[in-house]
């Protein structure tokens, strides 16, 4: 999940996440377990990707990232636009998809995030990693 959407801007919510099923061949139903989870709308799903807040573009990146039920998820700031409720949401579905044996590759800016959902960080600058550990308390 980049930290920008590459959707077709100009297609509904809908015939994106269909066409992200096509791709991965994912079953189409599977569009609608993750748009209640995400508290997607039928309206919204009409809507032209353009039109959405950041807060909705970023629900639906995360479900097209879900859709071919992957072994490992890389997400960027999956929480970024997102309001404090979704953010929880977001949150706890990413904490059973790790109770779930999903490995996931989670990069963002709120440490407090980071030490809700990592097993161990790793501080990135420039390219370079400068220091990794497990997360065993507090990181302040």
């Amino acid at each position: 999940m980049f930290d920008y959407e590459t959707f077709n801007f100009d297609w509904t919510v809908e015939d994106n996440l269909k066409s992200m099923c096509y791709i991965y061949g994912a079953d189409e139903q599977d569009i609608f377990s993750y748009i209640d989870l995400l508290q997607i709308n039928q309206i919204d799903l009409k809507k032209k990707f353009r039109h959405l807040s950041k807060g909705m573009k970023r629900k639906v990146s995360l479900i097209s990232v879900l859709l071919p039920n992957p072994d490992l998820i890389i997400l960027d700031e999956p929480t970024s636009g997102l309001d404090p409720e979704m953010q929880i949401v977001v949150r706890n579905f990413i904490l059973e998809l790790k109770k779930k044996g999903k490995t996931i590759i989670f990069s963002s800016h709120n440490l407090e995030e980071v030490q809700k959902v990592c097993d161990k960080v790793s501080i990135i600058n420039k390219g370079e990693t400068l220091v990794e550990f497990p997360i065993q308390k507090i990181i302040t």
